[in-house]
């Protein structure tokens, strides 16, 4: 099994190795692979968020760490 790396004791992400590009889902990096080969790689893109589905049957949930995220920019 993987270990943290040295000095850390989680495997959570710096705001710097975010801001680098050091870390990310796969799915970012298969996107932007797409955009390259269409020759679309200096697109503006947006967020988008969703759920397959909420605990309980819930009408509603909570949107966590958007305030990161805007730093972050």
């Amino acid at each position: 099994m993987p270990k943290p790396a040295p000095g850390r004791d989680f495997y959570i992400a710096t705001a710097d190795e975010i801001r680098a590009g050091r870390t990310t889902d796969l799915y970012f990096v298969r996107t932007l692979d797409i955009l390259k080969k269409a020759g679309r790689s200096r697109a503006n893109v947006v967020a988008e968020v969703t759920t397959g589905a909420l605990p309980n049957d819930w009408p509603w949930g909570i949107f966590c760490g958007l305030e990161e995220v805007v730093h972050l920019l």
